[in-house]
């Protein structure tokens, strides 16, 4: 009986270490996917970015109404920033990424329609999952 109950006590003791070491196994796979889908968005959108305004193979930056600069300014440069910014401080950084593409949604709802568009989403909801988790381990 007493062998049991050390055996229980100890079996109790190793369960809630385990399920820490696969939590902080996931958060690091998330961490480390949420850095490498927004490196790679942020080097394509750099490039496309920098060849749109230096007009290097094409006619360079032609903005012909008011909502094409606003849809400049909101979506890939916000989107830049804010996974740029997620790298340090998740919960900033994701925040501006996700109100950059729900931006792009509101200004240009015709661009819903192009969904590679919204790819930084995945990233961003990445980095505001673990922006959650993270407030809510120092909540406990």
């Amino acid at each position: 009986m007493l062998a049991y109950g050390k055996a229980d006590l100890s079996v109790g003791f190793l369960m809630p270490k385990c399920r820490l070491i696969l939590r902080m196994k996931s958060v690091k796979i998330i961490r480390y996917s949420a850095r490498f889908l927004g490196t790679l968005w942020v080097l394509f959108m750099a490039y496309f970015v920098l060849f749109y305004v230096l007009g290097i193979g094409g006619e360079g930056m032609v903005m012909k109404s008011t909502a094409d600069v606003i849809t400049f300014l909101v979506y890939p440069m916000c989107t830049l920033v804010g996974l740029s910014i997620a790298w340090k401080w998740e919960g900033v950084g994701s925040a501006v990424t996700v109100l950059a593409n729900i931006g792009l949604l509101v200004f240009r709802p015709e661009l819903a329609a192009r969904f590679y568009l919204l790819i930084p989403l995945l990233p961003g909801a990445l980095y505001l999952l673990l922006f959650f988790n993270r407030r809510r381990e120092q909540k406990s």
